[in-house]
């Protein structure tokens, strides 16, 4: 089971990782409209 949680941590860390990506191509975005 540890093992299991350790796995989907990693997921989860991947996940915001992306997640941050995402909001820095956001801003990229608003930079160029305004």
């Amino acid at each position: 089971v540890r093992s299991q949680e350790s796995g989907v941590r990693s997921q989860e860390s991947g996940v915001r990782s992306q997640e941050s990506g995402v909001r820095s191509q956001e801003s990229g975005v608003r930079s160029q409209e305004n």
